[in-house]
């Protein structure tokens, strides 16, 4: 299966231009798009963590948001120290969403595997979890080790597109 990045420009009345991704993978091709200004999924992240006190967060998503340096990287500009699962647990992980979780299904296995690995990446020193995958809220529930801080890359996105447009139709900007 090859995926293929969703990306949402939007044009206003005013003909000013924003855009996003929808899903976290996509944003390996961000260098490829040509106008600006664009809502970047890893900067929103990198701001909710340090927002919380986090300095260090473990980076859970596909294989290739997770091993290739395309997402970490921009995580890592904003002074973040970022881990990444093994390459084993990150084959199980990109099964799990690719084989399961695009499919609807959730099997307790695969949730038990995933907060394990949570648990695993935390215990080595991730003072919260980056849950980097769209389908990833359907795999994890609120009650599913609640000590661990995390943040949900797909809230996290969704909330600051909507704020991003409602501030440029009501005249505000963002000062960043």
């Amino acid at each position: 299966m090859r995926h293929q990045p969703t990306f949402h420009r939007v044009t206003w009345s005013n003909g000013g231009e924003k855009g996003r991704h929808q899903t976290t993978t996509s944003w390996k091709v961000d260098s490829d798009l040509s106008f600006s200004p664009l809502l970047h999924l890893a900067d929103i992240t990198a701001h909710a963590l340090l927002a919380d006190g986090h300095r260090s967060a473990a980076l859970l998503g596909t294989r290739f948001t997770m091993a290739q340096p395309f997402y970490r990287e921009r995580l890592e500009r904003h002074g973040l120290s970022i881990s990444v699962p093994t390459p084993e647990e990150q084959d199980a992980l990109h099964r799990i969403i690719f084989d399961e979780l695009v499919k609807g299904r959730v099997k307790a296995a695969s949730r038990e595997r995933f907060i394990t690995i949570m648990r695993w990446m935390h215990t080595e020193g991730a003072q919260a979890v980056i849950l980097g995958c769209t389908e990833f809220g359907m795999l994890l529930r609120a009650e599913d080790a609640p000590d661990i801080p995390r943040v949900d890359t797909t809230e996290l996105h969704c909330q600051a597109a909507v704020d991003w447009m409602l501030a440029e139709s009501s005249g505000l900007r963002d000062a960043s």
